[in-house]
């Protein structure tokens, strides 16, 4: 299809330059004469008009083809900067590899607001029993309890995914991360729905893959999963720092670990980062 596109694009270009330069060097050939003709004229005017029009057709119909999804405004669009595209059609269209990211990028997190207040069913890493990774945080919740936006953002994508997440909301944040709500009993919001961190999304269910009512939560950055748990204390509600530094090797350890699961030192860290938290404010 994009090859047709092109060669039409092509040959009617030629055929209105063609036209063009015809009409041109009528146009020349009087160059010395007291008036030019505005029958001349007005054919320049009309042809290059052709010309214009073709080529604008043309650029958008090559772009739709590219990206059928995208949007012709992206000042709505969170992150824009960061993301190519904007697309409802997939948890994660991007196909970013680890190595492709910046070395380092730092995210404002200071605004935060916890989806469920509650506690850690399961943590992020690989899983022996299925013998593959988890790339998210399970929350305990009822059926039924309000799931909140963990920032401003917008809704990318809602859907439903029977042999896993079951119905779930994509939203992209400002901040330039996305988070992923997954075993809703219920969505609430519309794809390109803009949303307030503590918005309502969605009701907590066990639908999809799941052994029982939690919430899947996953933090991701150009469609690579970072775990959670190194961003939030879920046992607060709020974040470790303000700010977040995603760095390939930090965020992204489990990249290069066949078998990843949270080392006891990185446990410990977050035991003893939550202490100096709680006596501080005391």
């Amino acid at each position: 299809m994009k090859k047709v596109i092109f060669l039409s694009f092509i040959w009617l270009f030629f055929c209105g330059f063609a036209q063009h330069s015809e009409a041109k060097r009528r146009i020349t050939s009087h160059h010395h004469a007291k008036q030019t003709k505005p029958r001349e004229l007005a054919a320049v005017d009309d042809v290059q008009r052709q010309i214009n029009a073709l080529n604008s057709l043309m650029l958008q119909k090559m772009q739709q083809e590219e990206d059928p999804n995208a949007t012709e405004d992206d000042s709505n669009i969170p992150a824009s900067g960061i993301y190519e595209s904007w697309t409802n059609s997939r948890i994660n269209p991007y196909h970013m590899p680890v190595s492709k990211l910046p070395d380092s990028v730092r995210v404002d997190v200071s605004q935060f607001v916890p989806p469920v207040e509650s506690w850690i069913t399961s943590h992020f890493g690989w899983r022996s029993r299925f013998h593959r990774m988890h790339y998210g945080t399970d929350l305990k919740l009822n059926i039924g309890d309000p799931v909140r936006c963990a920032f401003d953002g917008k809704v990318r994508i809602t859907g439903y995914e029977a042999g896993g997440y079951g119905n779930y909301v994509v939203v992209r944040h400002d901040n330039g991360l996305e988070t992923v709500y997954g075993h809703l009993s219920k969505i609430m919001v519309h794809e390109d729905q803009v949303l307030k961190a503590g918005d309502v999304l969605g009701l907590g269910g066990s639908t999809g893959r799941s052994t029982g009512p939690h919430l899947h939560f996953e933090v991701r950055y150009l469609g690579n999963a970072i775990n959670p748990e190194k961003i939030f204390d879920f046992a607060d509600g709020t974040p470790w720092h303000d700010t977040y530094e995603i760095t390939k090797t930090g965020s992204f350890d489990y990249e290069y670990a066949s078998h990843y699961k949270p080392s006891n030192h990185f446990k410990k860290g977050l035991a003893r980062a939550n202490r100096h938290k709680r006596t501080s404010r005391r």
